[in-house]
């Protein structure tokens, strides 16, 4: 393998294990179905070398057999057989690559509207976005056009805490493009107006990058023969994206569990740590079951951490041993001596999104909530005040109903308790989405009642 290429072994020790000596980038691939997020997943890992020759050769035979031998890359990510079989991205793809400055885990998410509940609890572990857009006649206007998820993934990364976001405009190679300037001009005008309408800083937050993904063009070496191109590539924007939110490894221990798995007798717990950090050894507490456990392991993309110990940031594999028979994705990995008690009401500002799926929203209103890696069924039990449109503050009585584009406070109940934290106190714990098979708002959480 060539010398450039960002290798895994750079950033180990002699025993094998993994030094954080650069900081972590968690990246979420957003974009409509068919868009090219898992091509071009596999083929960033497969240019920073992080792919076997040998895999590669498999995934072209079953590609063969699949009759769709130009996906082969996505079948890197794309690992189970009926994600195989149709093509599409239904579960979360998650893997990692490395730069001589940092550290990345990669999430790609699913495209088509019936898996965003999976994109969601996703994006609520990521830093960056990434939107693939495909500049092929036709796919772009479907992404883009109402019912495409163009708009809800950018909207959804906006409220979930995503704070920078790179769009890439795919196919360019396609023949019914060709690196054409016009096309170009014309999706990074319409994305960028989109963008805008939904709360992005297209000057701070946003930047357009030109790729073909199958081919490889442009992502780990600029492309060299496009006249009107002379940016970066997209590995050369991730480097030097200046990540502003801070994680505070000094409060105390929350991480939100992804995902979880059996593994020799443990519990693999994989998430972000959202605040404070974890070490070996360390008891923890899992709520909101209140399973006590020791921290037999930490590992990063199953190479184990140097020196045992993970701060705030950080996408880990957690393995535990002990009362570890109750535990589920959505659960929350404390410290034992600060257990986040679960919550089956608490006080909510939202606001509701220019939505087809709802008319009206009053007391009783029941629907499905978003919030870090759980979705649960939520009851509005009482409207307590509407905010102005103009100045934002509280309207003088509390409204029978609020509709479209109406912001509010309401008290929210959960058919069964869950572990959140007010926004103010840990922000990733604090945000929520409101969502049946649309979504229909987003807010915050402003106060909480501990059931304990």
């Amino acid at each position: 393998m060539s010398t450039d290429s960002p290798l895994l072994d750079e950033q180990t020790t002699p025993t094998g294990e993994l030094n954080f000596a650069t900081p972590p980038l968690n990246v979420i691939f957003l974009g409509h179905v068919d868009a090219g997020k898992s091509t071009l997943s596999g083929r960033i890992l497969l240019d920073t070398g992080m792919v076997d020759e040998r895999i590669i050769e498999k995934y072209k035979l079953e590609a063969k057999e699949n009759n769709r031998e130009s996906w082969y890359i996505a079948y890197i990510m794309d690992c189970g057989e009926d994600e195989k079989e149709r093509g599409k991205t239904i579960e979360v793809g998650r893997a990692h690559f490395e730069t001589k400055k940092k550290r990345y885990t990669i999430l790609d998410a699913p495209g088509h509207k019936a898996y965003v509940p999976n994109m969601i609890s996703a994006t609520t572990q990521a830093d960056v976005g990434i939107l693939v857009v495909s500049s092929r006649k036709g796919e772009f206007e479907a992404g883009l056009e109402k019912g495409g998820q163009t708009a809800e993934h950018t909207m959804l990364a906006k409220t979930l805490g995503v704070d920078q976001l790179i769009v890439v405009v795919n196919k360019m190679d396609d023949p019914t493009v060709a690196w054409e300037k016009e096309r170009w001009d014309e999706i990074t005008k319409k994305v960028g107006t989109q963008l805008k309408n939904v709360g992005w800083n297209l000057k701070t937050q946003v930047q357009f990058i030109p790729i073909a993904a199958l081919s490889g063009m442009n992502i780990l070496n600029r492309v060299t023969n496009v006249s009107w191109w002379n940016g970066p590539c997209l590995i050369e924007a991730l480097d030097e994206i200046k990540f502003t939110v801070k994680h505070d490894a000094s409060a105390p221990l929350r991480l939100s569990i992804i995902d979880r798995y059996k593994d020799k007798g443990m519990t693999v717990c994989l998430g972000k740590v959202a605040s404070g950090q974890i070490k070996v050894g360390q008891k923890v507490v899992v709520m909101p079951n209140r399973c006590n456990c020791e921290v037999m392991a930490l590992k990063s993309h199953e190479i184990n951490v140097q020196g045992g110990v993970v701060e705030a940031g950080e996408n880990v594999e957690v393995y535990l041993k002990g009362d570890d028979s109750d535990i589920y994705s959505g659960n929350v990995i404390c410290d034992v001596q600060h257990p986040l008690e679960p919550v089956q009401e608490f006080i909510g500002q939202f606001h509701i999104l220019d939505s087809p799926e709802v008319d009206i929203v009053c007391s009783g209103f029941t629907t499905n909530l978003h919030v870090h890696c759980v979705m649960e069924t939520v009851t509005i039990t009482k409207l307590l005040t509407k905010l102005d449109k103009k100045t934002g503050k509280p309207l003088p009585n509390p409204p029978k109903f609020v509709q479209n584009r109406d912001t509010a406070e309401a008290v929210f109940r959960f058919e069964r308790p869950v572990c959140i934290e007010k926004f103010d106190v840990l922000e990733p714990l604090g945000r929520f989405v409101l969502r049946s098979d649309r979504t229909i708002g987003v807010g915050k959480v402003k106060k909480i009642k501990p059931l304990k």
